[in-house]
C-alpha cells in the first residue's frame, strides 16, 4: 500500500467550499479508481487555514494513474483561488508512516500564478 499526506491552506472561503463540496466530490471521483484503497480528510489543530488529506492507494501504478488523470489536475486547480500559501505532500511508500510532523519533511508546491 501506498499513502500520499496532503495539506492544503485556505482561506475562510475556500475551507467552507473544501468542507461542503471540494472534498465529497474528489473522493466520490477518486474511489472509482482502480486501486483506491481510502481518502480521508481532517482539521489541522495547529493551523486554522489547513485541511489535511490522506490518499491510500494499493501500490504506485494506481497513485500514478490518478495523478495523471484529468479530474486530479482540475480539483487541484479548483482550490488555486483559495490558497494562503502553498500546499505540501508526503509520499509514504511504505504505507505505515503516520504523517509528518514538520513541513521540512514535506514537498510544497508553490503557488500558481
Amino acid at each position: 500500500m501506498i499513502q500520499i499526506f496532503v495539506r492544503h491552506y485556505l482561506n475562510e472561503e475556500g475551507l467552507q467550499y473544501f468542507d461542503k463540496q471540494w472534498f465529497p466530490y474528489v473522493k466520490d471521483r477518486v474511489s472509482k479508481q482502480v486501486g483506491y484503497v481510502c481518502l480521508e480528510a481532517s482539521k489541522d489543530l495547529n493551523d486554522s487555514t489547513c485541511r489535511c488529506i490522506v490518499f491510500q492507494f494499493s501500490d504506485q501504478a494506481s497513485l500514478d494513474v490518478w495523478v495523471a488523470h484529468d479530474n486530479h489536475q482540475a480539483v487541484i486547480y479548483d482550490l488555486n483561488q483559495y490558497r494562503v500559501k502553498p500546499w505540501h505532500y508526503f509520499l509514504d511508500k511504505s504505507g505505515e508512516a503516520a504523517p509528518p510532523d514538520s513541513l521540512s519533511d514535506c514537498s510544497e508546491v508553490p503557488l500558481a500564478k
